[in-house]
């Protein structure tokens, strides 16, 4: 039920216009003729009486119910199999984890449960052996055999193909590179052949230098001797053998260019009579000292030229070498791969025969006699797994973790006798913790599963655990016709906190909040419910002033219109307020019957 609402036994629809007449009246004849309108002056403060602020707060729309703590989460674990019980390792209160052992069975329930499932193996075997018999098939450590050639032939495949496959990669690869590397010499040629240009035309040049011929009229292919040959030209007549300077002839009409000759004859004049070193045409002893010699200087450029040749001779032939590892990186890919190649292909006629002779192990019939015995190795596998199963539940194991919460067996206890309860052990689950409650028809309309709770536990005073709700129940009524719903709560417990089962518990169920409202107390207010009126002090003087309300708690009101914060009114003594202060306002109310409950001023 909501915190301290009112209530007064059955309620019915044909009461409620009958009620409201009586509550209008009620409330106009005390505005008219209470005894506060005559006896506190307007203008003043009666004895007893005290300014409160007006002042912003929270009022809270709550239900609460009580109830208290219980575990639901419990499991019982029992043996499911008849013998003598061994050792229990628990007692009431063990904390056990999923899985922990808590009862065994003793020595010889145990062995008599071995000896069973030692028989239904030899049950099964039997009954393999009969059926093996009949159709002629080939006994386990056949099929065994023919199973792990297939399993080894499979993976003897898988490996030829990521062979193969590593080596088509591989191969690539190296292909690549040799191409790689043609391409480099090939370029390297390209850059030495630009090289020889340059030196071919230094080598003209020289040509031109001395002689002022063409550059075009000198033939690059040939040595200086053959060009100087073909065109029957001495350089030693040419310069006249000139060792110092002539100064006599540096002031000479230079010559006119004789058009038939090759050479030029003004530059040949000029270096004769311009150039102030020694001068030679040939030099068989090398270049004279401080001076210079057309062949020399002509041989030198042509030598730089040859030289340059024969690099780009050798790179052609690293060109050469480049095209003939590719070839050879060629055929040796192309037996690489075909050697993969025939691996796979061997894998697959290997896999492929072991399959072969693993499905000829296999022989399908519909003989009768063959169902029949097929028949008896399933009996006979059942009856294995049923033993095994008995050995595994000769111990006993904890379904899960928690509490033991009862023990109801012990040591030398028989099991499976005819009319006795089977023992066992309950653990209850400590990890989850419910408060059951119940709340009034005429508040479970504004509940539903999810709402958060606020549970006040009794042997933790001052804390205040959070929940929610998880169930809401059918209805029930008691003896005295009150009807109600249950309503199961889910804790949060902190970590570290243990609770017990059965402890007291006070929930309250947070319905709305106003937050932020004017708060006055309720006996400040008088007048009717249509009217309700407060007294106000404005500059020492009390004035009467009506207002609009909103909710309401067992002290404070919501002021929606006619005050504002910091305002005073008047709220008359405790005890006057409790034998009906509040005027007809309180009367009305019943000083303490409010469906809205919590909050306070501030």
């Amino acid at each position: 039920m909501r915190f301290l609402s009112a209530k007064a036994g059955p309620f019915y629809v044909w009461q409620v216009p009958v009620l409201l007449a009586v509550l209008v009246g009620a409330g106009l004849a005390a505005f008219y003729y209470g005894p506060e309108r005559s006896t506190t002056p307007v203008g003043g403060l009666a004895e007893g009486e005290q300014l409160v602020p007006v002042q912003r707060g929270t009022l809270t729309d709550a239900i609460a119910t009580s109830g208290t703590v219980v575990f639901p989460m419990r499991e019982e674990a029992s043996f499911t199999v008849a013998g003598e019980v061994g050792e229990v390792l628990v007692s009431v209160g063990s904390v056990v984890r999923e899985g922990d052992v808590l009862a065994r069975l003793n020595a010889a329930t145990m062995a008599s449960l071995e000896r069973d499932v030692a028989k239904a193996e030899v049950d099964l075997r039997d009954a393999q052996e009969a059926l093996a018999d009949a159709l002629g098939l080939p006994d386990a450590s056949e099929i065994s055999a023919a199973s792990d050639a297939v399993t080894l032939s499979r993976r003897a495949l898988e490996n030829a193909q990521a062979d193969l496959e590593l080596t088509m990669k591989n191969t690539a690869r190296d292909e690549q590179d040799a191409r790689d590397a043609i391409q480099d010499a090939m370029d390297a040629v390209e850059d030495e052949l630009d090289v020889v240009d340059e030196y071919a035309e230094e080598y003209a040049d020289t040509f031109v230098q001395w002689l002022g011929v063409p550059a075009s009229s000198v033939n690059t292919a040939r040595s200086p001797s053959e060009v100087l040959d073909g065109w029957q030209l001495d350089l030693d007549a040419l310069f006249d053998d000139r060792q110092v300077l002539n100064h006599d002839l540096s002031w000479m009409d230079p010559p006119d260019d004789d058009p038939a000759t090759l050479w030029d004859e003004l530059v040949v004049f000029s270096w004769k009579t311009l150039y102030v070193g020694r001068l030679a045409g040939t030099c068989p002893d090398g270049p004279p000292y401080e001076g210079r010699c057309a062949e020399h200087e002509m041989e030198e450029a042509w030598t730089a030229l040859e030289d340059a040749r024969a690099v780009v001779e050798e790179k052609r032939a690293t060109v050469d070498d480049a095209r003939a590892a590719l070839e050879n990186t060629q055929a040796k890919t192309a037996r690489d791969i075909l050697a993969a190649e025939q691996a796979v292909e061997k894998a697959e006629n290997a896999l492929a025969a072991d399959e072969e002779a693993a499905a000829d192990l296999t022989i399908e019939t519909e003989s009768l006699d063959v169902a029949l015995l097929q028949s008896e190795i399933t009996v006979a596998e059942h009856a294995l797994a049923e033993a095994r199963e008995d050995v595994r539940n000769a111990v006993l194991t904890a379904p899960v973790s928690g509490i033991v919460e009862d023990v109801s067996m012990e040591a030398g206890d028989r099991l499976g006798e005819q009319g006795q309860q089977a023992p066992s052990v309950t653990i209850l689950d400590p990890s989850v913790v419910e408060v059951d409650g119940s709340v009034d028809e005429i508040d479970v309309l504004a509940v539903s599963v999810g709402m958060p709770v606020a549970v006040s536990l009794s042997a933790l005073e001052g804390q205040t655990l959070t929940g929610e709700i998880v169930e809401i129940g059918a209805a029930s009524s008691g003896q005295t016709g009150v009807v109600t719903f249950p309503v199961t709560i889910r804790l949060d417990v902190p970590a570290g906190l243990t609770l017990r089962d059965g402890l007291s518990a006070v929930s309250e169920i947070v319905l709305a909040q106003y937050a932020g409202e004017l708060l006055i107390p309720t006996s400040s207010v008088s007048g009717s419910i249509i009217a309700p009126v407060v007294r106000v002090s404005v500059d020492g003087v009390v004035e009467e002033r009506q207002v609009t309300l909103g909710p309401s708690d067992d002290f404070w009101v919501v002021v929606i219109d006619g005050l504002s914060e910091g305002e005073q009114v008047v709220m008359p003594e405790p005890a006057s307020a409790a034998q009906g202060g509040g005027g007809a306002f309180g009367a009305v109310f019943g000083g303490g019957a409010r469906r809205i409950r919590g909050g306070g001023g501030g």
